[in-house]
């Protein structure tokens, strides 16, 4: 029982972590906040499950087509709404 509860913590800080170090490589690297980060976070969530189990996909393949396709969705909210902020000079936040 503690193992698995340990196991669960140790789970649940990784995605924390990984959370927090795609907000920090975004700010440093454009210094402009990104609102949508869990929007893709989640984004890419649901389409590993949709893929997994809708479409009859093996999970590890799932899960690098979902992250291949939240990354495409990063890229198209920042070619469709930061773009243009950051070319208008718009505050960070």
């Amino acid at each position: 029982m503690i193992q698995q509860l340990i196991l669960n913590g140790m789970i649940s800080a990784g995605i924390y972590a990984l959370v927090a170090l795609g907000f920090t490589i975004i700010y440093r690297t454009v210094k402009f906040f990104h609102f949508a980060h869990g929007v893709v976070y989640a984004a890419g969530a649901y389409l590993a499950y949709t893929l997994a189990i809708s479409l009859n996909i093996t999970p590890v393949i799932s899960f690098f087509l979902a992250a291949i396709l939240a990354g495409l969705l990063g890229i198209i909210i920042d070619r469709l709404v930061y773009k243009p902020l950051r070319k208008r000079k718009a505050p960070n936040l």
